[in-house]
Parts: C-alpha cells; sequence; structure tokens
C-alpha cells in the first residue's frame, strides 16, 4: 500500500509547488460560469469553532427532534437510529469494494444521532471511525489516480461524510484530532480536486453527475472546516474549484429541467450519498449563497414528472442508462418539496415510486406543501436544450406516453439513439428503450447491444448494429429536435439524426405526430450518398410479443396490444429477433425486436407507419394508404371521423385525392361529412374537396379543431395575414384577449392579423 500511495502523493506536492503560486487569479480558467468565488459578504473567520454548521445550526436541533416523532420523518428517523446503532468494521482502505458506502453509513449516521440526541456510544463509534478513515493513505481509487485523476466520485463521497461527521462531533474530539480531520480533508480531497481542475482533469466529469458526486461532497467537506484554522488559510482558493465546477453542473441542466443523462442521472447527480443538493444547502447554510433560484434547478422535477412511466412500477422510463427499474430519489423529491414548496414534487413523493432517503426526508421533507397534481399541466414537453419531447395524455395509471430522442450526444451514458422513441399505453411498456441487464456496467453485451444502435428504435444501414457512433464528446450535434408542436388534440415532432450515422446517411428526418388520443404516425425519409438497404427497428419486452404479417405488426403485452400498419415502403420484408435481457421488477426479462428492411439497394427510402394501442379485445381501426406525386399519407378511419394524414416528399403544391397542400405535412378530418379537425405545417395554404382551410401571407404551422366552438394553435415566424375555416363567429379571442377580424360566410374562412409566435385561437358562435 506505501508504494502503491507514493506516486500520487509526489504528483500532489510537485503540482501544489507550482500551482500555488498562481492562486487565485488562474482559478476559473477552465470555466465561463462567473461564479467563482464565495458570497462577498462571508468571513470565513467568523466560523471559527461554530458547530454544526452544514444543513442545521444548534438554533434548529429542537425542531429536528420534533421531526422524530412526525410521519413520515419519524420512520426515516428510525432508520437512521438503527444504522448509527450498528457495529461494523469499515474496510482497511479505499480500493476496498463499495468503500465509500461503508464510510457513508459508518460516519453520517453515529455523527448525526449524536448532534440530535448526545448519545456518547454513538458519537464514540462516529470519531474513532472518522479518524480511522482519516488515516487512509488516500480518498480516490487507485484505478482513477493510474488514469490520471486525483479525485472523483468515490472521494466525494467520502469527503462529505469526513465534513458531515467533524460538523456533527466536533465536540468530542480533541483539538489534536480536530486538527487531523481538516489535514485529511485538505491534504486528500480539497487540494487533490483544485490540482484536478487546474491541470483540466476535471473535464473528463464537467457537467456530468460524475462532477456534483466528487466536487460537491468535497464542497461541503470543505465548508465543514473553513475558518477553523486560521493558521491554513488556503481552504478558501483551494474550495474555489468546488464552486466553478458545481456551477458549471447546474448549467448544464436543460432549460426546461432535463438532464443530459437521463433521469437516473439526474437524481444520482444531486442526491445519493453526495450530490448537488448537499453542496447547495451547507453553501446556502455557510455562506449564505443561495443557487436555489438557478432555473433549470427549479424546474428540474419536470423532467421526472414527464418521464414517469403510467404503469408506476418504477420512477422512470427514459433514454440513456437508466433500468426499468430506475427509481427517483426521495431526498431530491423532498428538498424540492420544501425548498421550493412544489406541490408537484409533493405529488411524486405520495404517488409515484421513489427510493428510501432517510437522511435527506428526515432533514428536508415539508408534509405542510399540498400536492399539486400534474393534470393541470400541458400534456406534452420539450425539453430543448437535450432533444427530448415527451407526449402524455395524462399521468393516471391507463394513459399514454410517448418519447422521441434527437439531441447532443450526453457523454458516457449517452445512446446511439437518435430519432428513437418509446412507448407506454394502458399500463404497459409496449416499445421499450433497452435499459440494463442484471450485471449493469459488467455485462459482456453493453458494447455489442445495450450501447449499440441495434437496440434501440431507430433505422440501422446495412442491417449494422453499430450504424449510429455512439459518441462520448459531450454536446456533440449527433441529432436534434428540429419542430416541436403540440395542442390539446395533436401533437407533432421532428427530428434529424443524419449526423449521428458518420456519413453513411446524409438525410435521416423522423416525423412523429400523435392524433389525440387515439394513435400515433411515424414517417422516416431516408437518404444515404449510396444505395443502402435501410431498417428501422421496433423492440418489446418478452419473446413472442410481436408478430408480423404482411404490413401488419402487433406487440402484445398482457391485456394491451399495440398494431402496428406499415404502408410504406412497398415490398419490405420484417424478421423477428431475440434481443438481450433487461431488468425489470427485479429480475431480467427478456426481449425480442422486428427489423423491417426495404427490399433493395437504394439511396432512399421512407417508412410510414400508424401504430394504435388498444386493449387486445378491441378492433384496430382500418388504416390504408394514399399516395401520390411527391406526397404520401395514410387514411385512418377512427372513432372520432375519418382522418387523412399526408406527408410531403417534394417540394411545391402536393396533392392527392381531394386535399391539396403547399406545407411538409397536414391533417384533415371529417365526421359524417362534416370538417372537424385540421393542420398543417409549415405551409401557406391547406384546402379540401376545393375549398380552402388555411390561407396565410406567410408559412405557418397550426392545428384547428372545429366542434360546438373552435379551437386552435397558430404558430407563425413573422407578422402575417391569416385567413382560416371556423364556425361562424360571435367572438374571437387571441391568447385569451378579445381579437378584431373579419369573417366570409360564402368561404367560411375567418381573418385575422396575427404577430410573429404562437397564438391560442377561441372562437365562440354568436349567443342565442
Amino acid at each position: 500500500m506505501r508504494s502503491r500511495s507514493l506516486i500520487p502523493s509526489l504528483s500532489l506536492v510537485l503540482l501544489l509547488a507550482v500551482s500555488v503560486l498562481l492562486l487565485p487569479a488562474c482559478v476559473g480558467q477552465n470555466t465561463g460560469s462567473g461564479n467563482e468565488s464565495t458570497n462577498a459578504s462571508f468571513d470565513p473567520a467568523a466560523l471559527q469553532g461554530v458547530h454544526p454548521r452544514l444543513y442545521f445550526t444548534a438554533s434548529d436541533i429542537p425542531a429536528l427532534q420534533t421531526r422524530m416523532q412526525q410521519a413520515p420523518t419519524g420512520s426515516s428517523w428510525e432508520m437512521i437510529r438503527r444504522t448509527a446503532q450498528e457495529v461494523s468494521m469499515l474496510p482497511p482502505g479505499v480500493d476496498a469494494p463499495d468503500a465509500e458506502w461503508a464510510v457513508i453509513a459508518g460516519l453520517r449516521y453515529p455523527a448525526l444521532y449524536y448532534a440530535l440526541t448526545q448519545d456518547a456510544a454513538a458519537g464514540a463509534r462516529g470519531r474513532d471511525r472518522l479518524l480511522q478513515v482519516c488515516s487512509w493513505p488516500s480518498w480516490t481509487i487507485t484505478r482513477s489516480v493510474q488514469d490520471g485523476h486525483l479525485v472523483n466520485y468515490d472521494t466525494g463521497k467520502i469527503a462529505i461524510a469526513v465534513g458531515e461527521a467533524y460538523d456533527w462531533l466536533y465536540p468530542l474530539m480533541s483539538d489534536e484530532e480536530r486538527s487531523t480531520v481538516r489535514q485529511a480533508i485538505l491534504e486528500k480531497a480539497v487540494k487533490p480536486a483544485y490540482l484536478d481542475y487546474r491541470s483540466g482533469a476535471y473535464l473528463a466529469d464537467a457537467g456530468t453527475n460524475r462532477a456534483a458526486q466528487g466536487w460537491g461532497g468535497i464542497g461541503v467537506a470543505a465548508l465543514a472546516i473553513m475558518g477553523d484554522d486560521p493558521g491554513n488559510p488556503g481552504v478558501v482558493p483551494y474550495f474555489s474549484a468546488c464552486e466553478a465546477v458545481m456551477q458549471e453542473y447546474l448549467d448544464a441542466f436543460d432549460r426546461e429541467g432535463g438532464w443530459p443523462e437521463g433521469v437516473g442521472y439526474q437524481s444520482y447527480g444531486l442526491s445519493d450519498g453526495s450530490g448537488a443538493l448537499y453542496y447547495l444547502e451547507a453553501l446556502k447554510q455557510v455562506t449564505g449563497e443561495n443557487l436555489y433560484g438557478h432555473p433549470g434547478l427549479q424546474k428540474a422535477i419536470m423532467f421526472p414528472l414527464y418521464l414517469a412511466p403510467p404503469d408506476r412500477k418504477s420512477g422512470s422510463d427514459s433514454f440513456g442508462d437508466d433500468s426499468f427499474d430506475t427509481l427517483y430519489g426521495g431526498g431530491v423529491l423532498a428538498r424540492f418539496t420544501s425548498g421550493y414548496r412544489d406541490g408537484y414534487a409533493q405529488w411524486y413523493f405520495r404517488n409515484i415510486p421513489h427510493t428510501d432517503a432517510d437522511i435527506e426526508t428526515f432533514l428536508w421533507y415539508d408534509g405542510s406543501v399540498p400536492e399539486t397534481p400534474p393534470e393541470g399541466l400541458p400534456r406534452s414537453r420539450l425539453f430543448p436544450d437535450m432533444g427530448w419531447a415527451v407526449l402524455r395524455t395524462g399521468w393516471g395509471t391507463g394513459d399514454t406516453m410517448l418519447a422521441v430522442r434527437s439531441g447532443p450526444v450526453a457523454g458516457d451514458h449517452n445512446r446511439p439513439e437518435q430519432n428513437s422513441f418509446l412507448l407506454d399505453a394502458l399500463g404497459e411498456r409496449l416499445v421499450i428503450e433497452p435499459g440494463v441487464s442484471s450485471l449493469t456496467y459488467d455485462d459482456p453485451h453493453m458494447e455489442d447491444w445495450y450501447w449499440a444502435t441495434v437496440s434501440q428504435n431507430t433505422v440501422l444501414v446495412n442491417g449494422n448494429p453499430q450504424s449510429q457512433a455512439r459518441g462520448t464528446t459531450r454536446g456533440a450535434k449527433a441529432g436534434e429536435v428540429t419542430d416541436f408542436f403540440a395542442t390539446d388534440f395533436y401533437d407533432r415532432v421532428v427530428g434529424s439524426a443524419a449526423g449521428a450515422y458518420q456519413g453513411k446517411l446524409v438525410k435521416y428526418v423522423r416525423q412523429v405526430v400523435f392524433v389525440r388520443p387515439d394513435y400515433f404516425v411515424v414517417f422516416d425519409d431516408l437518404e444515404a450518398p449510396n444505395a443502402v438497404k435501410f431498417d428501422t427497428l421496433l423492440h418489446a419486452l418478452g419473446t413472442n410479443s410481436i408478430a408480423a404479417s404482411g404490413d401488419a405488426v402487433t406487440v402484445t403485452r398482457n391485456s394491451v396490444r399495440l398494431h402496428d400498419t406499415v404502408l410504406f415502403p412497398a415490398g419490405f420484408t420484417s424478421a423477428i429477433r431475440a434481443g438481450r435481457p433487461v431488468l425489470f421488477q427485479g429480475a431480467d426479462q427478456p426481449t425480442s425486436y422486428v427489423q423491417l428492411t426495404t427490399a433493395s439497394p437504394s439511396t432512399t427510402a421512407r417508412f410510414l407507419q400508424v401504430l394504435t394501442p388498444l386493449p387486445v379485445t378491441a378492433t384496430p381501426p382500418p388504416v390504408t394508404r394514399v399516395e401520390g406525386p411527391n406526397v404520401i399519407g395514410a387514411r385512418v378511419q377512427g372513432p372520432s371521423g375519418t382522418d387523412t394524414l399526408l406527408f410531403s416528399t417534394g417540394t411545391g403544391t402536393v396533392s392527392t385525392e381531394s386535399i391539396s397542400m403547399d406545407g411538409q405535412g397536414c391533417l384533415v378530418r371529417k365526421n359524417g361529412g362534416s370538417l372537424s379537425l385540421y393542420a398543417l405545417h409549415e405551409g401557406k395554404e391547406l384546402r379540401s374537396e376545393g375549398s380552402s382551410l388555411i390561407l396565410a401571407t406567410t408559412e405557418m404551422t397550426a392545428a384547428v379543431r372545429m366542434e360546438e366552438s373552435t379551437t386552435g394553435v397558430l404558430r407563425l415566424p413573422a407578422p402575417a395575414e391569416v385567413r382560416i375555416r371556423t364556425i361562424p363567429p360571435g367572438r374571437v379571442r387571441v391568447d385569451g384577449i378579445d381579437h378584431p377580424f373579419s369573417y366570409d360566410p360564402e368561404t367560411g374562412l375567418l381573418s385575422l392579423s396575427l404577430t410573429q409566435g404562437e397564438h391560442r385561437l377561441d372562437v365562440e358562435a354568436p349567443a342565442a
């Protein structure tokens, strides 16, 4: 052990000798956060000897003691008490399996128990273990050091437990013991973290969950000792690296709250042993600096909320490396509930499975915050910076959720899933993402299956299972959501993903249309530089769940069946193949997939599929193909009428049968011969049976529903004059405000002047 720890120790000394001369001006040169120092009014010297300080102070202890008798914090306290009284041995060093978790259990629980009860036996156990961990030569596993990293997320977990124990056991320790702990935190965590930041080694973790777990935990440890050693003022400038990395971590959140690595890793980065919320809480308590106002973090609850599977058998159904069994962190929910008084977090906490988080729930949960059911939220949401779109019918156990992904590479937890989608309906997982097996990252098929394009619901080129490059360069533009349009009755998402194929494709545009609440249409427009065969894939749980015959593919899961009618291309072939197992409900379950392949090599191909989830006893609606010059489409005879959906495959005005348009796509619904719904994408004109439905002076996107009243959403890239078919109007409101209009009863067209942007239209009939 001594020889193994010598190299990092020498490296540390040499790097420190150079870098200390450059302090503090060079701190922050690797980040544009602009938040690299503590609160300007903060004086570390005022903290000398003040403990506890991290998450609560001495004045907070009576209120925390009251929580011991309340629900659900009382059950959390009981878990803390039992863990605190366990008599167990710590491992001999950091390289032992799960050493970081053993340190957390061995230090955090008895220390907190002592701080709130003054139980001498628990305090003595915690102090002895604390000094044992401080005697370890290193808090970073040897493998990480050999790879050029002085700290990693294990370091952060050990450091945070040491810092918490120091804070909570402070009265039990002698001055010499306190000095020993401070020196260990500084030399084994805070300084090495600064050096990794200075050298650029941190860039492998920047903007990931590992940054929060590592630098966040180390930052908490630094805050625990700050100001306690006037003879060593270097803690504050070294700590500035933690501040910079953590600000960069927060800036990696999608502006709508999403996290590029997926739901599970959003939760893990925020609170699991260590994490961002511990850091934010300690930073606010100790320095007064409050980062909870970060806009991405404030909306973070929306990410797990929209990706919560309707079956409620886990906390997430999402892309990335999440398993089907992933549970969202109860500690995150507790902090969001109390910190933001967020009713959605409270609803999730009480209605969706989540992890037990005893410490966080005990310290942070607030049962007085009323639940806010998510039914009042928009049914669809785009996380624009990461390219995830989620379309839902609601949050009930029988609702439907479809998610589409096309966005920048998310780093190590990225999969080659550009333009992939998943679908849950009627309480069942129907079209699945690959998840992981029970072996997780030790599975020998991670590279050739779970991290391969063949495991996704996307397109292969010539059957190549690795058609998309997995990519580990975070932020690389492998895919993009180029359009997202959502209404109460009709949604459309467009993804472009040719960039993921390393020259194998020059065009891959996937359009997903949701005709609420009945069915989805998936249209793929593909082009390659050379003649190839194209394959599109659909994955499901089970070995006999998929069947294919002619143009019909079905996925059956218990009492639910997904009907997939493949209208284009003509002459495709289908094959059902076995996939790799996925961990679901605590056990590996088999999977299978259908591979639809074009009949012969070509430079272009188009797939058009209509997906209808129904109970197995229900008969699917008749679906037929529609085709004309530069246009293909589908006719669906559904419960609400006969829908005709068209997709342009050329330019200019296209027409087939009774419909013509000059946009990218359209929908016209007739119910009993009467027009009841229509939509146009990126066009100026839509006509049906010779009559105009939309006429505009600029290309626009619109969806309009005509019943007793007319409602719609109109999106314009510039101010325009717009004429649209409506009922005879008595009152017209745009975005909830009465709007001037004119109406031609002969054509049935309502004329409006509209500004740039997206507008809600409401047309009421004249009063009787």
